[in-house]
């Protein structure tokens, strides 16, 4: 049924420049169904973080009267239905900041790569419950972070939350901007419906798996950190600090070693290193991925 008037929706594509990619991305949001958008591509030729990047698209949008603001990855292809179905569940519950669909990966369309999130704040990880399960696994619920990967917000969770924070570069940026939002009120909810498709790790690791590259190592270690040192309860604070050295740095280890990478387990323990330095007072490098092979 058309919507007698449907509320503007300003999307975002930030690509590094993967023409072929952003070009089949592109192509499948300009045939979506959903008529009343604005899509703007932001690129360039030196890349300066997820965060950043989009948030230069989401202030112009803003600006553009957009109603809901959606963030999705240039290494995705979507359904025709995605804007219109994200858009209709806002309207299911009042509380409702931040929706996502289900992902399957691009090759594997009945496997689930994201269908929800799960943020351990006692101990600071996160983790996608449904990964790699088959799509009749995919429910409609409510989730503690929408994966930035396609991410669709209402504009005034902007105005109470603030953009995204542009200190994580990559990784970890999503939950955050979840949390904060759900500490103003707003639930974030996945639906199950499989909306869009994506080519894992491209933008950062190897297309179509979810190998632990060195780019992905060094940001999944240091990121954590960052929301360590935000916390401000001093019990969390301590057990999301031991989270990072009795259960990921275990994990990590353990998962980057039988690959044989040890190159990537080189960057993991400079990024823990790195994530150390900023907790006890130092300054958080930027790095872009420039430097990280």
């Amino acid at each position: 049924m058309q919507r007698i008037k449907e509320p503007k929706v300003g999307i975002v594509i930030l690509t590094r420049d993967r023409n072929g990619e952003v070009n089949e991305c592109l192509k499948s949001l300009q045939k979506n169904n959903y008529k009343n958008k604005e899509i703007l591509v932001i690129e360039g030729t030196t890349n300066s973080g997820y965060a950043k990047g989009n948030n230069t698209g989401i202030v112009k949008l803003l600006k553009q009267k957009c109603e809901y603001i959606l963030l999705v990855n240039d290494d995705t292809v979507s359904n025709p239905n995605l804007i219109s179905k994200l858009v209709d569940s806002f309207h299911t519950d009042s509380s409702i900041g931040i929706v996502g669909p289900t992902i399957t990966y691009f090759n594997k369309p009945r496997t689930i790569w994201y269908s929800g999130g799960y943020f351990n704040k006692n101990f600071c990880y996160t983790t996608h419950p449904n990964m790699n399960k088959d799509i009749k696994n995919a429910r409609t619920k409510y989730t503690d972070f929408v994966t930035g990967c396609c991410m669709m917000v209402r504009k005034d969770v902007f105005e109470k939350v603030g953009l995204l924070d542009t200190r994580f570069e990559y990784y970890f940026e999503d939950t955050l901007f979840c949390k904060k939002a759900f500490e103003k009120g707003y639930r974030s909810l996945v639906i199950k419906d499989i909306l869009i498709r994506h080519r894992v790790s491209s933008t950062l690791g190897n297309i179509g798996t979810n190998l632990m590259t060195p780019v992905r190592a060094f940001y999944y270690a240091r990121n954590p950190f960052i929301m360590i040192k935000d916390e401000n309860n001093f019990v969390f604070k301590c057990s999301q600090l031991l989270g990072q050295l009795l259960i990921r740095l275990p994990y990590y280890l353990t998962r980057i070693s039988f690959s044989g990478k040890f190159q990537t387990l080189g960057w993991y323990l400079m990024g823990l290193w790195e994530g150390f330095s900023y907790l006890l007072g130092g300054r958080l490098q930027k790095h872009h991925g420039k430097k990280i092979k």
